[in-house]
């Protein structure tokens, strides 16, 4: 069965859309797992960072800080499901 915090971290990456995100009231408290919970804390901070504002990081960026945490490629649910 696939995670579900790991499909939308990955949504997120692939979409580069935080701004649905932060309109759905999703937040650190949202994820149980400790792994998607550092996961999404780093992709928030990275998007609010005064010298990244508004963007994401790319997945291989992502991966050089969470190396070995899977990603998925072309999620079909969208972020508001």
């Amino acid at each position: 069965m696939l995670n579900h915090e790991l499909l939308l971290i990955s949504k997120i990456l692939e979409t580069k859309d935080f701004t649905t995100v932060e309109r759905l009231k999703v937040s650190d408290d949202s994820f149980m797992s400790p792994e998607c919970k550092a996961a999404f804390k780093y992709l928030k901070k990275f998007y609010h960072n005064s010298t990244t504002f508004g963007h994401l990081p790319s997945p291989e960026l992502f991966q050089q800080t969470f190396s070995g945490f899977p990603l998925y490629d072309d999620v079909q649910d969208s972020i508001e499901v």
